[in-house]
């Protein structure tokens, strides 16, 4: 009979860690929507690409301090650093865009000026 090592749950700190990423995970679709409204992939794929190598590293890295726990820290890590990417590219791609020309918006309606006299 082979002995067998007692496994410990991860138990609710995972649900924790996994919990803190929700919000960044969230911000992140709307951000990459936004962002493609602007007409650009580009700039989208390559935040996401550095948030999945941030999380693959940093999960990397914890492992040993942390063993099942470095799965959940790990992955709010790269996404928390993805959401904060695609913010600083959505805002770089809102200044660049052209402001609203002066005067009635093109296919608004238009409004009644009344005169009294």
């Amino acid at each position: 009979m082979v002995a067998s090592t007692p496994t410990r749950s991860p138990g609710p700190r995972s649900s924790s860690a996994f919990a803190i990423s929700v919000p960044f995970e969230s911000l992140g679709h709307l951000f990459s929507r936004a962002i493609y409204a602007t007409h650009h992939t580009i700039l989208q794929v390559v935040a996401t690409l550095i948030g999945f190598v941030a999380t693959v590293v940093a999960t990397g890295a914890l492992v040993e301090r942390l063993d099942v726990l470095a799965i959940p820290v790990g992955f709010a890590l790269g996404v928390g650093l993805r959401c904060i990417l695609l913010a600083l590219v959505l805002v770089a791609r809102l200044r660049r865009m052209p402001a609203a020309p002066d005067g009635p918006t093109p296919g608004a309606p238009a409004t009644a000026v009344s005169s009294t006299g």
